[in-house]
């Protein structure tokens, strides 16, 4: 529990990706892409989002229709320690 408590949301992606880099298939776009495709892009995002000044604490809203880049917001949110609205 404790090891749980010290990560953020967009911590797990790592471990996951440098143990199972098969794809994954997103059903909606027939896209393929692998952790280690999310994890780079989750990156890429999150330093966009801190070049904004999104910071700890703060709220980010997505409005989108359900996509992979849903859980790659997330996750990004969860790196900086910003709170991503439903």
């Amino acid at each position: 529990m404790q090891a749980f408590r010290r990560t953020t949301t967009g911590s797990p992606i790592t471990p996951i990706g440098d143990r199972r880099n098969s794809p994954s298939d997103d059903l909606q776009t027939a896209r393929k892409f692998t952790y280690s495709d999310v994890d780079r892009r989750t990156a890429q995002l999150t330093a966009a989002l801190a070049q904004l000044g999104i910071a700890k604490g703060d709220r980010v809203a997505l409005l989108a229709p359900n996509c992979a880049e849903y859980f790659e917001l997330q996750f990004a949110c969860g790196r900086l320690g910003a709170i991503m609205l439903r």
